[in-house]
């Protein structure tokens, strides 16, 4: 993994958690994953930024709304505006898959918010 941000082990750990969940999904999945569990996830939706919407509305809805501010987060094909939607969240890392077309925006946004992007490599 690359990384953008500061490096935290912890974030790290998270964010293959939530990548081995997100991984053999569908291309709009999403996952908030935080303290290594699992706190919020959406599949099957149509678009990235709904999908987070409802991850964070589950991850609130299952009592984990205190767990976001130290949370991460994951998705095939993020656009910007879904990895703004879980920076407002409170995700502190975002991992990116390495076709992202959107990388070079994702990237500004994530630093402009002080919040680390991972970037997978194969």
């Amino acid at each position: 993994m690359k990384v953008y941000g500061d490096h935290n082990p912890g974030a790290e750990r998270d964010l293959l958690l939530a990548w081995s969940i997100c991984s053999p999904s569908s291309e709009s999945t999403v996952v908030i994953t935080g303290k290594e569990m699992l706190i919020g996830s959406s599949s099957g939706i149509s678009d990235s930024e709904t999908a987070v919407k409802i991850a964070v509305r589950r991850a609130v809805a299952a009592g984990n709304k205190d767990q976001l501010q130290k949370s991460v987060g994951c998705g095939k094909s993020l656009t910007p505006g879904a990895v703004d939607a879980l920076i407002d969240a409170g995700v502190r890392a975002v991992l990116i898959n390495d076709n992202n077309l959107c990388e070079g925006i994702i990237h500004g946004l994530c630093a402009a918010r002080g919040v680390s992007l991972y970037k997978l490599l194969r």
